[in-house]
Formats: C-alpha cells, structure tokens, sequence
C-alpha cells in the first residue's frame, strides 16, 4: 500500500476528496458502494462515461490510502505497537514509524 510521501498531507487529502462530492456527507464507504454499483451497472455508454467511472474511483482510492495511512498514525499514537499496525494495513514496521516521526515533526 502506498502512501502520500508525507504525513502532514493525508488528513486534507480526505477532506479535498470529500469537498469535491456532489452529495454533502457522503462517506467513503458509502461512496465505494456507490461507484461499486455504477460500474456494476453495465458498461458505460461512452468514453466520457468509461473515464468518468475510472476517475472517480481513483480519487476514492487515493482518500482510502490516504485515511488509513491517518487511522494508523492515530493507532500507534493510541499504544499499538508499529509492527501489529503495520501487518494489519500491509506494510512494514518501518514504514509506519516513518509516518509517525513525519507527523509528529510536522505537529
């Protein structure tokens, strides 16, 4: 799983992501389930509409990394130990205590 490059941008990501929603409080999980059944729907009519489709799941895509990445900062800051945070999102140790020292440097 890849991660933005630093800490201090995962928090906006989501937020940026969620402004761009047409419907107001529309949360990640319900707007995965959304894209899912639009797509599941059919092919797309056109190339606008194959591209429209694709778009959009990448930018959830793009909040879901970006929000886990923030869940397991808020984990290890909570007493997880890194390495259990890290094998339940996929990662390496290593990697989240990057995370962790990038978001508290940037505190």
């Amino acid at each position: 799983m890849s991660a933005p490059a630093t800490a201090p941008k995962l928090t906006p990501a989501v937020a940026a992501w969620a402004d761009r929603q047409t419907t107001p409080g529309l949360g990640l999980t319900e707007a995965l389930a959304d894209l899912h059944q639009d797509w599941s729907a059919g092919p797309a009519a056109n190339h606008d509409e194959h591209l429209r489709r694709l778009g959009a799941m990448n930018e959830l895509a793009d909040a879901l990394r970006a929000a886990t990445v923030h869940a397991a900062l808020e984990a290890v800051e909570a007493g997880l130990p890194a390495k259990e945070v890290a094998a339940t999102v996929g990662s390496t140790a290593a990697t989240v205590t990057k995370w962790v020292k990038e978001a508290r440097a940037a505190a």
